[in-house]
């Protein structure tokens, strides 16, 4: 007895080695059965039911197909099709373009063959027509309020000098400008006189035509040249300018 009674003492009293402990690894091992839980996700953590993804909008029937322009290749049946599509006329002569009033259509019906090659909808081409004409409308107006400035500067010109000229001349100025008067009957066709002293004018001025038209015919008065309206024989001698002139038609009688 008293032998076991020492083993049993022993075999109590003796050490209990502990088990071997596992070796240490840079990434601490993860029970297979345990999935990971996303970092700050607390409705996962908790368990709750992931949301269901939206379901997409239906198409909507009424909405205008997509249009995919035709790449670099594409032939000119593909671009055909696909200007079609987008709103040009089938032909040139389906666009309506605006005529401003008072005028033809020959612009429209020149422009309208470029406009379809080019791809332009009917839309497009109207509103182009449309500010083309108003652009127009208004370089128009613009000119002739500058024609009318041009020419009531003119004619205050013109009649200060010749109110100029009335006073220099005093009592010899109807007689003066007979002169200047015969001088143009003499030199310049009837129906290219009024052309021809205008011209002249834009040049030298109102004073400067007068006072040269006046000096040739006081001239050819004072020479008393043949063929200036003197009568010589018996019969009338032709004027100057039917001598410059021998091919032109006067006026009908």
């Amino acid at each position: 007895m008293a032998d076991e009674n020492s083993t049993a003492t022993a075999a109590t009293a003796a050490p209990v080695t502990p088990a071997a402990a596992p070796a240490a690894t840079d990434t601490p091992a993860v029970p297979a059965a345990v999935a990971p839980v996303a970092v700050n996700d607390a409705a996962a953590a908790l368990g709750a039911e992931a949301p269901k993804p939206a379901d997409a909008p239906a198409a909507d029937p009424n909405a205008p197909p997509v249009l995919t322009m035709p790449g670099k290749d594409a032939t000119p049946e593909q671009w055909a099709e696909f200007y079609t599509k987008l709103g040009r006329p089938e032909t040139a002569d389906g666009y309506e373009l605006p005529i401003p009033e008072g005028s033809d259509d020959a612009f429209a019906k020149q422009m309208a063959p470029l406009l379809h090659k080019h791809g332009i909808t009917a839309e497009q081409a109207k509103g182009l027509a449309t500010d083309w004409n108003a652009m127009q409308s208004k370089a128009a107006t613009d000119w002739q309020a500058a024609e009318n400035a041009r020419i009531t500067a003119m004619n205050t010109k013109n009649q200060a000098e010749a109110d100029a000229l009335k006073t220099e001349w005093g009592d010899k100025h109807a007689e003066n400008f007979e002169f200047a008067k015969r001088a143009m009957r003499q030199f310049f066709p009837a129906e290219k006189a009024s052309d021809v002293v205008s011209a002249i004018e834009r040049v030298v001025g109102y004073r400067g035509v007068i006072t040269m038209l006046h000096d040739m015919g006081k001239g050819l008065a004072e020479h008393g040249a043949p063929g200036l309206g003197e009568q010589t024989s018996g019969s009338p001698t032709k004027s100057l300018a039917e001598r410059m002139y021998p091919n032109h038609q006067g006026p009908a009688a």
